[in-house]
């Protein structure tokens, strides 16, 4: 399986943030191909942020871009190892759709 490849993050950084949009198209994202929201549903709970890496933190996510992004800030990391990071929501449609995005970081000296 292949994930959404984000920009590299050094293990020493602190409070490096990603923002995954669920509504690139809506949100005026370059190269946007479709959206995962439909046209009026937005994002009404961020159910959890998880990470394969143990020494990689999460250290907050919000919602962001009215209630259609998430942005997730994390910490650490382990050198020459790619991390994934799995952001679940639930939207506020009816009824309510659950569903998740995952994208990987390589950590690495910057």
């Amino acid at each position: 399986m292949t994930f959404e490849q984000l920009e590299d993050k050094d293990p020493d950084s602190l409070n490096k943030d990603y923002l995954i949009d669920f509504a690139p198209l809506r949100n005026g994202q370059t190269g946007a191909v479709s959206d995962y929201l439909q046209a009026g549903e937005t994002i009404s709970s961020i159910v959890s942020v998880t990470t394969s890496d143990a020494l990689l933190t999460i250290v907050s996510s919000a919602l962001e871009d009215s209630n259609s992004s998430v942005r997730v800030i994390t910490s650490g990391g382990t050198r020459g190892r790619y991390a994934r990071i799995t952001v679940r929501i639930t939207t506020d449609s009816t009824p309510a759709r659950t569903d998740d995005r995952t994208f990987q970081i390589y950590i690495t000296d910057l």
